[in-house]
């Protein structure tokens, strides 16, 4: 009887400390061990960088996916999942699609005005350079050639602190019933 309890206790005991222990996931700040590995985590991407001596866990912004060459064509933008705040790319979801473009030029000190996208919406630096500030107190510069998703629901005021036109294609990818701009009041 004893030499089976203790037969149990043992296999018991092995079982026990062969079962792998749950790793926890990585968390911004946390110590990493390899330099440039990635994960994303609950939506966040984060990358391990150097921090003093430390590795640790960073919020970085989503690496763009490489363009596929094709003869004759010039990618300007592919497969974004994000915005230009690291926002995941959502759609409106009542009303019926709807697509529409524009071509808005700033000339020398020039602003947009306050206002905000309820829908996605892509933006071309045709000429220019044009300085974006957005709620929260984030900046972003964008330059003549940069493809982007501007920021959904953030209210952003667009200058030109050049001396040329800025000019930007815009196109709305909105619904039946939202509104491609909506000003702050």
């Amino acid at each position: 009887m004893r030499r089976a309890f203790s037969l149990t206790v043992a296999i018991s005991m092995a079982l026990i400390l062969s079962t792998p222990t749950a790793i926890s996931a990585p968390k911004i700040g946390a110590t990493c061990s390899k330099l440039g590995a990635s994960t994303t985590i609950s939506g966040q991407y984060l990358e391990c960088k150097k921090s003093g001596a430390k590795k640790v866990w960073t919020k970085a912004a989503r690496p763009i996916p490489s363009p596929t060459a094709v003869s004759g064509v010039e990618i300007l933008m592919t497969k974004l999942e994000e915005t230009v705040l690291n926002q995941t790319l959502t759609y409106p979801v009542s009303g019926a699609a709807q697509v529409s473009s524009a071509i808005v030029t700033l000339l020398s000190g020039e602003e947009t005005g306050w206002h905000r996208h309820d829908a996605p919406l892509y933006g071309y630096i045709l000429s220019g350079v044009l300085q974006v500030s957005y709620d929260g107190g984030v900046v972003k510069t964008y330059k003549t050639g940069d493809a982007l998703l501007e920021a959904i629901g953030t209210y952003h005021n667009g200058q030109n602190l050049g001396s040329k036109p800025v000019r930007i294609l815009v196109v709305n990818i909105g619904a039946n019933g939202v509104e491609n701009t909506v000003k702050k009041l």
